[in-house]
């Protein structure tokens, strides 16, 4: 009776883990945490002997980057501590300053830096590493098709006012509405805002992730960091969607309540 109690006390307790994505269980993220960190674990023991032999590459630090990233992901949607995700964003940052790439840059896991480093309140030295990260980006004439891009310019002018907000959007069709919701006054912009979240999953449809709830793999959440980002820098009131799927409340108020 014994063994049988302590069972149905670990199923029940599992059952009352309120986790804050959807779709998927506390057992999925676990794994997926798992998994995460022998990844983390073999891609830094590589790393290494890539150092050894004068072969590392900017690749390998930004693919170390992306992991912890990705932990970032796992871990707010299982529901720990915000302060305790910080750790894992800040190692992460480390490797990615060092996976900066002449040749390479993805949009995608800039905006979610920048706007983590805001939601994190990050430290003004890693802000700063962050703007000449998108600075030298924005210089690389090796990266035709780059451009300017002013979210990430409005997000990092938020915490150093010495960053220019350039006038250009590097990807219309999905940030065009950030922009316009940004210049608007709070009330509107609150309104706006709901609006953008309820869109926001659609409008990345082309993206390796959308679906990814429906496979057995790959999952970790859908959350939209730069709404998140633009409510905190606005100070907006986020009553009206704080309970949107796509929408992390408790990043945006990790600060104002200790237990989040």
């Amino acid at each position: 009776m014994g063994f049988l109690k302590n069972v149905l006390s670990s199923k029940q307790k599992e059952e009352e883990i309120e986790i804050r994505a959807e779709y998927k269980n506390q057992s999925f993220f676990e794994a997926s945490l798992e998994q995460e960190k022998e990844m983390i674990k073999m891609l830094i023991n590589s790393n290494e002997e890539l150092q050894q032999n004068n072969k590392i590459e900017p690749f390998h630090f930004w693919n170390v980057a992306t992991k912890y990233l990705r932990n970032v992901y796992l871990k707010y949607s299982i529901n720990q501590k915000v302060s305790v995700i910080k750790k894992d964003y800040l190692t992460g940052l480390e490797y990615y300053i060092k996976g900066w790439d002449e040749e390479e840059a993805t949009y995608s896991d800039m905006i979610a830096m920048v706007s983590l480093a805001i939601l994190f309140e990050v430290s003004d030295a890693e802000i700063n590493q962050l703007i000449e990260y998108v600075d030298k980006t924005e210089r690389n004439s090796n990266l035709k098709d780059w451009k300017p891009d002013y979210v990430l310019g409005y997000l990092l002018h938020s915490r150093n006012a010495n960053k220019v907000v350039p006038d250009t959007v590097l990807i219309p069709s999905l940030y065009q509405k950030v922009v316009e919701l940004t210049q608007l006054d709070k009330e509107e912009a609150q309104i706006k805002m709901k609006d953008y979240l309820e869109k926001w999953y659609e409008l990345h449809k082309n993206d390796p992730w959308y679906d990814s709830h429906k496979r057995q793999w790959g999952y970790s959440g859908y959350w939209c960091w730069e709404a998140a980002a633009v409510v905190k820098v606005m100070g907006l009131d986020d009553t009206r969607f704080k309970d949107h799927p796509h929408y992390p409340y408790d990043m945006v108020h990790w600060n104002d309540d200790e237990s989040a």
